[in-house]
């Protein structure tokens, strides 16, 4: 189980404070399938670094099990997102350099998990999301909907409690998108797998358990009646916050005209995006470990064969500012 208890989260940008969460209640049981939604600058994306241990909230606290986000230092974060999350993002981030089979292999490797047993498990995982005939290929050599599968499947690599997604089917056609929801249905209907998508597409969205609506860093629906009830949250904000059609952006339906998105917030997270693949240790020296060897990265050889990842390559610094804002992770 997830649960946030009162997380808030403020960013400073110069003399400016940015209050980008403020005082969020969620929880999130084992083998649900949740939806978050909300405009530019509601506050999804640091709800969504908050759940993956990519930040810790200026105040109250975010919970994985009896692990407490909020009390982590950065090497405690590094371990909480390689043991329980996997991630997968709208720009499926995969190494370009490495196949596909390698690609899915390398959390194992950060993990230590011993060569043979992650070569069986990137095997499996590959087959799991039909992609084993593909399996030596590059990503440059994948269609998006292939690389979203690999993606996948790396997300899946080291047995995660949580799946957290972010715009998965952002840079994929209707089509293909289709399938990549089906595939996430089936891991969570079918495994149990915990689903938390962020995501702007309400059709998307309806496929959920529940829809959890953000507007200005607060919860105003967290869909805890349902799929219907959720789905009906997307399609149309409550009374509370504004009737549809009242001058809200498409996609955004309800939301007040007087709501601007957070200009400072934007600017600051399009400046900071990038480093989130390393902060969940896919950093662009990743790629030399199998065309080098850990050794040279500073890893070293473990028991049964094992190898051991340097730290800096588990994301172990202290993660920056990265407040909610626009690009691939608004």
């Amino acid at each position: 189980m997830i649960e946030v208890r009162s997380a808030s989260r403020t960013f400073a940008m110069g003399s400016t404070e940015v209050r980008a969460l403020r005082g969020v209640d969620l929880r999130i049981e084992d083998g649900e399938f949740v939806a978050i939604m909300g405009p530019s600058g509601s506050g999804k994306s640091t709800l969504m670094y908050l759940l993956g241990a990519l930040d810790k909230p200026s105040a109250g606290s975010v919970l994985h099990g009896n692990e407490d986000v909020a009390g982590c230092d950065s090497n405690g974060l590094a371990d909480l997102r390689g043991r329980r999350i996997g991630f997968v993002f709208q720009m499926f981030s995969l190494m370009p350099t490495l196949s596909a089979f390698d690609n899915v292999e390398l959390p194992m490797v950060f993990q230590r998990v011993p060569r043979v047993k992650r070569k069986a498990r990137a095997a499996e995982l590959l087959a799991l999301v039909g992609m084993a005939e593909r399996a030596g290929h590059l990503p440059s050599e994948l269609s998006g909907g292939e690389q979203q599968r690999v993606a996948i499947a790396r997300a899946l690599a080291n047995q995660p409690d949580l799946l957290l997604a972010d715009e998965p089917t952002g840079n994929l056609d209707s089509k293909t998108g289709e399938q990549i929801i089906d595939l996430l249905k089936t891991l969570n209907g079918d495994g149990g797998m915990t689903i938390v998508l962020v995501t702007h597409d309400t059709a998307v969205a309806s496929h959920a358990d529940r829809i959890v609506r953000l507007w200005d860093g607060v919860v105003f629906s967290s869909g805890e009646s349902g799929r219907e009830d959720g789905a009906e949250a997307a399609l149309g904000a409550p009374s509370a916050v504004g009737a549809a059609g009242d001058g809200g952006h498409p996609g955004d339906i309800g939301i007040p005209p007087r709501y601007s998105g957070g200009k400072h917030v934007r600017e600051a997270s399009e400046q900071d995006a990038s480093r989130v693949d390393e902060q969940v240790g896919l950093g662009e020296r990743a790629e030399g470990h199998f065309a080098h060897g850990p050794d040279q990265y500073g890893g070293e050889h473990g028991k049964d064969g094992a190898e051991t990842a340097p730290s800096s390559l588990g994301g172990a610094s202290e993660p920056r500012n990265h407040p909610e804002g626009g690009g691939s992770h608004a």
